[in-house]
């Protein structure tokens, strides 16, 4: 497919219509890019033995013995900080396990190819193999292109890439191989009406951007609250203020609550909050992201129907929870990309060697659409209602923080609570569509 274009699985479409297209830049970046895990030379590495245990080759079980030994070495040399790591910053101490690896793949690689006429499988899985010490060589080469090479660390995987910075040209290039109209649709792909973040990741020129309002009654069904007197982001104390401050909005409320985290730090922090103070829920479930499947938690909660949900990235979009089961939505902060990211770090230089604000260009727009996405969890229906609290005082203290309030317009936002409790006891008495609820 990198090769001849992903047009041609479509030969007679003559129109591609691609939604959640926010997400097209990133997952093309890791599209052209490339990846190699020790989960998937794991499972490489158990396919061979199984397809060729029959045979009784007792040099064929050295060979995976060696490579399945590598590939925990490599495991074992890596840094314990889970997360990314700049590849050339953990080279020197990866470089002599890469190097083994390598050469226990390659000497399995033989092996495997004396025995292709065996099987059909074994003959795919020579392919896969071949594949795999393919990437590893990229991997491990210095050589300097516009991408990083990075590492990402899991509590029993680690994972190599290596990733383009920019890929408006390739994807250009693609989009404007054949005569299809392409149509990229997304409840965030504009920064206010502004199209140009997007257009500019894509490598479209001459798009027409349409943006259209909500079908929804944002302005008479959703409150944007903004707390006053929160700590900033970087205070240790500010999940335990964000929580005093939002707690007591359950007491005006049937309904439950998420509360939307930028770091597992955060989140953690807030598992030790509630779990000295089980009182403030007033009997609430509390459900909390890694205790159960995504699924399962949000099947609970909407059977619950007053839970109060702790969660992180996964929550912050893609997630659907209509009714009164969800009447507040807590974000902690405004969620920027991490700036001491590698990846992240790279971007930003290379959109510098362009002569771009990193910035104003990424880093803010990139924000403000992930902010769009957590907001969005809270009105999926027409007779939905609720509170967004935004716990972040940069909002109010920042020149930017006005382009974030903006891109939730047409929701009115306020710094009293009292706002909040009319708006939520009216809402509770009559319900949106004007008949009671309770």
């Amino acid at each position: 497919m990198k090769a001849e274009g992903f047009i041609e699985f479509l030969p007679g479409a003559d129109a591609i219509i691609l939604d959640e297209a926010h997400q097209i830049p990133d997952l093309a970046a890791q599209f052209f890019g490339i990846s190699l895990g020790s989960r998937e030379l794991e499972r490489l590495i158990d396919e061979i033995r199984g397809a060729t245990i029959a045979l009784k080759d007792a040099a064929m079980q050295r060979r995976l013995d060696n490579a399945a030994t590598a590939v925990r070495v490599l495991r074992a040399e890596s840094p314990r900080d889970e997360g990314r790591h700049e590849l050339s910053s953990v080279m020197e101490q990866l470089h002599t396990p890469m190097t083994s690896l390598y050469a226990a793949l390659k000497e399995l690689l033989d092996g495997v190819a004396t025995l292709r006429d065996a099987s059909a499988e074994i003959d795919k899985l020579y392919e896969q193999l071949f594949s795999a010490i393919e990437r590893l060589s990229h991997l491990a080469s210095e050589d300097s292109w516009d991408g990083l090479r990075w590492l990402d660390v899991n509590p029993r995987s680690i994972r190599l890439n290596l990733t383009p910075l920019d890929v408006a040209d390739t994807l250009s290039g693609l989009i404007n191989n054949g005569h299809q109209a392409w149509i990229f649709t997304s409840a965030t792909l504009a920064v206010g009406e502004d199209f140009g973040h997007f257009t500019e990741r894509m490598g479209l020129t001459g798009a027409t951007g349409l943006t259209f309002p909500s079908p929804y009654a944002l302005e008479q069904n959703g409150l944007i609250w903004l707390p006053p007197g929160l700590p900033q982001p970087s205070d240790r104390e500010h999940t335990e203020v964000m929580l005093e401050s939002v707690v007591p909005l359950l007491e005006l409320t049937e309904g439950g609550m998420f509360c939307l985290f930028t770091s597992h730090r955060a989140l953690n922090a807030a598992r030790r909050w509630f779990k000295t103070r089980k009182k403030r829920l007033k009997g609430r479930p509390l459900l909390i992201q890694g205790d159960a499947p995504r699924d399962d938690l949000l099947r609970r909660f909407r059977d619950y129907g007053n839970a109060v949900l702790l969660g992180t990235g996964s929550f912050w979009e893609g997630v659907d929870v209509r009714g009164q089961a969800l009447t507040i939505v807590a974000i902690d902060k405004l969620p920027f990309a991490s700036p001491a990211d590698p990846l992240m770090m790279a971007r930003l230089e290379y959109i510098r060697r362009q002569g771009g604000n990193g910035f104003t260009g990424h880093q803010l727009p990139l924000a403000v659409l992930a902010l769009k996405q957590g907001a969005g969890r809270l009105l999926r229906d027409e007779a939905d209602y609720g509170v967004v609290v935004l716990c972040d005082p940069r909002i109010g203290s920042k020149s930017y923080g006005s382009v974030f309030l903006k891109s939730l317009v047409p929701m009115q936002s306020t710094e009293s609570m009292e706002d909040g409790r009319t708006f939520l006891q009216r809402q509770e008495t009559t319900g949106t569509s004007g008949r009671r609820v309770v």
